[in-house]
């Protein structure tokens, strides 16, 4: 029993040791199918996926002070998931994404600030809800597939 134990034990030190030495985010990126993650505002969270899909989990207003955490990756996402709880979209937050084709913002999204979208040519359905309120500049300029 000491012995299995001490196994166990010295299992979860390597692990732990190799999550300090190699940084967590590189130890976990990959594990899961996914490529990076991080925080896009006090209650919400991103997840980009392996296979191209950017996700977005929690609730509340997207906040980045101006430096989109995705930024690197926007020539890779394809499909983008907003949570229920969301209420905000950035400036820029998804310019540029030119393989996303479709977007359904949800229920609670209130605003969606200027440039949010723009430049996403590959855009050809946009599904927008009921209790929109505000629509910034230029948010979907450039979007020429837009029907």
């Amino acid at each position: 029993m000491k012995t299995a134990l001490r196994k166990m034990t010295s299992v979860l030190l390597a692990i732990l040791l190799a999550a300090g030495v190699f940084g967590i985010e590189a130890f976990a990126a990959g594990s899961d199918g996914f490529q990076d993650y991080g925080e896009c505002g006090e209650d919400l969270l991103w997840e980009l996926n392996e296979d191209g899909s950017l996700v977005l989990t929690g609730s509340g207003d997207m906040n980045v002070d101006g430096d989109i955490p995705w930024e690197k990756y926007k020539s890779e996402i394809t499909s983008l998931v907003l949570p229920e709880g969301l209420t905000g979209i950035a400036w820029n937050a998804f310019e540029n994404c030119t393989h996303l084709t479709e977007v359904t913002i949800p229920d609670g999204v209130e605003e969606i600030r200027g440039s949010a979208f723009r430049g996403c040519t590959g855009l050809t359905s946009v599904t927008l809800p009921d209790g929109l309120i505000s629509i910034g500049n230029w948010a979907f300029s450039g979007c020429s597939n837009l029907q």
